[in-house]
């Protein structure tokens, strides 16, 4: 069968619209792809920022309740012990602790566990 021009124009035509369709869902899969993995590292971030907030108020509040408590001011060894801290969790079983102790050499105790 001998092909025409129009067969090879069309020919040509088709091969373009795919290549050129091929290129676009490409670039349109890279931005969406950026996209997502930006809006993934804010929301990432946010929490980051969130949580290390929490924690820096719960230290705070630690030693806080403790001086209170005690009518002292915390010494510095238990401070950086309770500065050390990074999980939120331990920090709350931390204020609870500082809620409950007996003294402050008991909180310290708790602190070596």
């Amino acid at each position: 069968m001998i092909e025409t021009t129009a067969d090879v124009f069309i020919k040509q035509g088709i091969e373009r619209g795919i290549k050129q369709g091929i290129e676009r869902g490409i670039k349109q899969g890279i931005e969406q792809g950026i996209e997502q993995g930006i809006e993934r590292g804010i929301e990432r971030g946010i929490e980051r920022g969130i949580e290390r907030g929490a924690c820096t108020k719960t230290k705070e509040h630690v030693i806080k309740c403790l001086s209170k408590r005690f009518n002292v001011p915390v010494p510095h060894d238990i401070q950086n012990s309770i500065n050390s801290y990074s999980d939120l969790i331990a920090l709350e079983s931390l204020f609870y602790q500082a809620l409950d102790c007996e003294s402050l050499d008991d909180f310290r105790s708790y602190l070596v566990r």
